[in-house]
């Protein structure tokens, strides 16, 4: 290995009146050079988990929630389309958004911002319930 050494120069040859040399070091036997060795670093293994195998009743089972997984995927995606398909003109207040409880009671607005907001949460709720509904879709 080379060694660096810092020399103080005499000259102008330095910067602030400081060199530095590099001197070859050969190999004794008191002091042996001995390459740098680097680790090979393999990438992480991980065994691959064997699923128990289910029984006619559990592949039955399995079968039916997907199968209602994909329908509240259909429903989401549905959903998702008549809000996208919803025209919310801002100039007019033609449009009117009506929420009712189960006691009857209402609420109607035609204030096309809250209107905006309201659409804007059910259309983040729908993504989000969409994209949980999808990771629950496994074999």
């Amino acid at each position: 290995m080379n060694e660096v050494k810092e020399v103080k120069t005499v000259g102008k040859n330095g910067k602030n009146g400081r060199d530095l040399a590099i001197i070859d070091r050969k190999p004794t036997k008191e002091n042996p050079v001995v390459p740098e060795v680097k680790p090979e670093i393999l990438p992480e293994v991980k065994p691959e988990v064997q699923k128990p195998e289910l029984n006619i009743e559990q592949k039955i089972q399995k079968v039916s929630d997907l199968n209602d997984l994909i329908a509240k995927r259909e429903r989401f995606l549905e959903a998702k389309m008549k809000l996208a398909s919803f025209n919310l003109k801002r100039e007019e207040h033609t449009t009117r958004i009506t929420i009712q409880d189960q006691e009857g009671n209402q609420f109607l607005t035609s204030q096309s911002d809250a209107i905006e907001k309201i659409i804007n949460v059910l259309k983040n709720s729908i993504d989000d319930g969409l994209a949980s509904t999808e990771s629950k879709i496994q074999f």
